[in-house]
């Protein structure tokens, strides 16, 4: 199980500014664009990725995360991530937050659909706002 915590605090419209770990931070929040549940979308692709592979994926080798190279967000996962993984992390870390997969996509995803453990109730084929 994976919990995301979101405080509601990572920008401050009255002064400009932001925060947030720099790993995690999508390109909309950098080019100080509108956001929306796209966002938590990237965030989870950078989660997945990280926990397949130890590093976010715009870390450069000494630990930090460039603003540019995020705001660019060209993707390329490591060829000896799992491919369940690598087709979800593609399609969650896009820049643009209309090419992303939905909450709802990632819920048919193979990476979810092939780990739904015998017995359990099958996914619901309609999620309610509420639900999310």
């Amino acid at each position: 199980m994976c919990k995301i915590s979101d405080f509601g605090i990572a920008t401050d419209e009255r002064d400009g500014t932001f925060c947030g770990s720099p790993g995690y931070i999508a390109p909309e929040v950098i080019g100080r664009q509108k956001q929306t549940s796209a966002l938590d979308c990237f965030s989870l692709g950078i989660i997945l990725h990280r926990c397949s592979t130890g590093r976010t994926p715009f870390e450069l080798p000494d630990g930090h995360v460039s603003d540019e190279i995020v705001s660019k967000c060209k993707y390329v996962p490591p060829v000896s991530m799992n491919s369940s993984v690598r087709a979800v992390t593609t399609n969650l870390i896009k820049k643009s937050p209309n090419d992303r997969w939905t909450a709802v996509e990632v819920l048919y995803s193979q990476l979810v659909t092939d780990h739904q453990h015998q017995g359990q109730y099958a996914l619901q084929k309609t999620v309610r706002d509420n639900d999310l």
